[in-house]
Order: structure tokens, then C-alpha cells, then sequence
């Protein structure tokens, strides 16, 4: 029997008598998903981009609002890192107000902005 650490095999079963752990409804997306995802693991274009997108926005806030024409504005409240943070976004300009915490710094539009705790920042758009 192989052990824990080479299964599941290469059509995704586990040992003699299991099969994938997922309804039969799901079996043919699954596969496709497979497919594409193995696709996408030898196509030197998707790594590259994937590597570019990893480098420049894994781990950091990012916002590039785009409201809908009927939606005047939105407001939601995060919490970053322990952090509260209070976003405003209209057509025209984000506003954020972190309310507790250390410093935060996020990204708009790829434009690096420092909140300071307590303070609101006004970001045109």
C-alpha cells in the first residue's frame, strides 16, 4: 500500500478502492480545472505573469476603485492586521480613516499612501 505522502495518485485516487474526495457532480470540473491548471504550470507567459503579479501585490493593500454610474458612493470598515480601517470611495476620491492601530500603508492605483492612526486621508481619484 503506498503511503500517506504519495497519494493521491496520478488520477487522483486514493489507494485501491478510493476516488476523489468531491461529489460525481463536480468530477468532470474538476478535471478541467486539472487540466488548465497543469496547462498553466508549463506556460512560460502565465508563470512570468503570475510572477509579476506575486511580486508587485501579494501582501500589500491595493484598492483601484470603480463604482457603478447609479452608485453615488460606498463605505465599509476592514480590519487590517489588527487594525481598523474605514473606507469611503465616490467617483472621484477614496477616504480612508484608520481608527486604531500602528501606521498603515496601502496602495491606490499604484501609488503608495501612509496612513497615519487617527488621522483621515483623502485620496483623489
Amino acid at each position: 500500500m503506498p503511503s500517506a505522502t504519495t497519494l493521491p495518485d496520478s488520477r487522483g485516487r486514493f489507494g485501491p478502492f478510493g476516488g476523489k474526495y468531491a461529489p460525481e457532480t463536480l468530477m468532470s470540473a474538476l478535471a478541467e480545472l486539472e487540466n488548465a491548471s497543469r496547462e498553466a504550470q508549463a506556460d512560460g507567459a502565465f508563470q512570468a505573469q503570475l510572477s509579476a503579479l506575486l511580486r508587485d501585490y501579494a501582501g500589500r493593500l491595493t484598492f483601484d476603485p470603480h463604482l457603478p454610474a447609479e452608485w453615488p458612493s460606498l463605505e465599509f470598515s476592514l480590519t487590517v492586521e489588527n487594525r481598523g480601517l474605514d473606507v469611503e470611495v465616490t467617483h472621484d476620491r477614496l477616504e480612508f480613516a484608520l481608527r486604531d492601530g500602528n501606521d498603515l500603508t496601502v496602495w491606490v492605483r499604484d501609488e503608495e499612501i501612509k496612513l497615519v492612526s487617527g488621522e483621515t486621508t483623502t485620496v483623489e481619484l
